[in-house]
């Protein structure tokens, strides 16, 4: 098996293992819950709220599926706009302990979901989906998440204006130019 020259990091976000050497730690499967199409959702009605029973059949089926096969999970919470994270981050930590993620298009969303988790003292487990190329106001983001003291981060570096490897790149730089400029300090981030 291929291995890296230098050390890789590796890093613990709610009990999961992230990094490291190629073969170290098994993959995590991440899953979406509560997106807008999602079945917890009757009649596809988000403002009626979701199936809290068939919420947390699929949260516990995820956790039971991880101790039989040791692939570990992280639940991907989504929230729309105007929506918030709170009813969703208290759902999923009631009924699992597994990590978790907030993801939401729009930034102020993310941030209100990240600060909730501050507040809760969930910043252990939580995983900010995601610092993006595209944010118009990227410096503003970075600030304010290193400014709650968010931990871990996806860093999406796909440039939907240059699509190529380079596109790739210089979106990579630009993320890590932000998080220089902001003088931001994360545990772990992902790109």
């Amino acid at each position: 098996m291929q291995r890296f020259s230098n050390e890789p990091m590796v890093c613990d976000i709610g009990g999961v293992k992230l990094g490291g050497q190629p073969g170290d730690y098994p993959t995590v499967c991440c899953f979406s819950i509560f997106q807008e199409s999602d079945k917890l959702f009757d009649k596809g009605s988000r403002r009626k709220g979701f199936n809290e029973k068939r919420g947390e059949e699929l949260l516990k089926a995820a956790d039971k599926l991880w101790k039989e096969t040791g692939v570990p999970v992280m639940a991907d919470i989504v929230a729309s706009p105007g929506e918030k994270f709170k009813k969703y981050v208290d759902f999923v930590t009631s009924v699992s302990d597994m990590p978790f993620c907030v993801d939401a298009i729009m930034m102020p969303a993310k941030l209100e979901g990240a600060a909730y988790c501050a507040e809760q003292g969930l910043l252990d487990r939580m995983f900010y989906n995601s610092i993006t190329v595209w944010e118009e106001d990227l410096e503003t983001e970075v600030k304010e998440l290193a400014q709650i003291g968010v931990k871990h981060v996806l860093l999406v570096a796909f440039d939907q204006d240059d699509q190529t490897p380079n596109g790739r790149i210089t979106g990579a730089q630009k993320l890590l130019d932000a998080i220089e400029k902001a003088d931001a300090k994360f545990d772990f981030q992902i790109s």
